[in-house]
């Protein structure tokens, strides 16, 4: 993966929610394999029981990998969506499943919040397709 004859493409794609921790591990693994593509998701998050999810501020080394072109950004959309979704979300039922049966005991989805949840799948998408390496 560090050769820069490698035969194949090799994008690393880092999950993180901003921690300090986890901003620091993958400016490491970036330093270490600077020949294979980067690419920094930044999880803005589902959840509620994260407080301050909604936010992400790079550390200045990460900032600078970004504007260098060493590390390129997707994100994971702040989501805002009904109480009753978050709660299901963070129980780990998965989006889609909420999409296709509802939530909890049965309930079904609002049309309007249904709109609301492929709206958010797709500016995500979209966030990650903007880094390249997806079609």
């Amino acid at each position: 993966m560090a050769s820069d004859s490698s035969p194949f493409k090799v994008v690393n794609w880092w999950c993180s929610f901003g921690s300090n921790t986890s901003q620091q591990m993958f400016i490491d693994f970036v330093t270490k394999y600077p020949n294979i593509q980067h690419v920094c998701v930044f999880n803005l998050g589902i959840t509620s029981a994260v407080p301050n999810w909604d936010r992400f501020d790079p550390l200045p080394l990460l900032d600078k990998f970004s504007q260098d072109g060493k590390v390129k950004i997707a994100n994971i959309l702040t989501w805002l969506a009904d109480p009753a979704i978050l709660e299901a979300v963070d129980l780990g039922t998965p989006l889609h499943e909420i999409v296709k049966n509802g939530y909890q005991q049965g309930k079904q989805l609002n049309p309007i919040v249904k709109l609301k949840i492929a709206k958010w799948l797709e500016d995500n998408w979209q966030s990650f397709r903007n880094t390249g390496y997806l079609p």
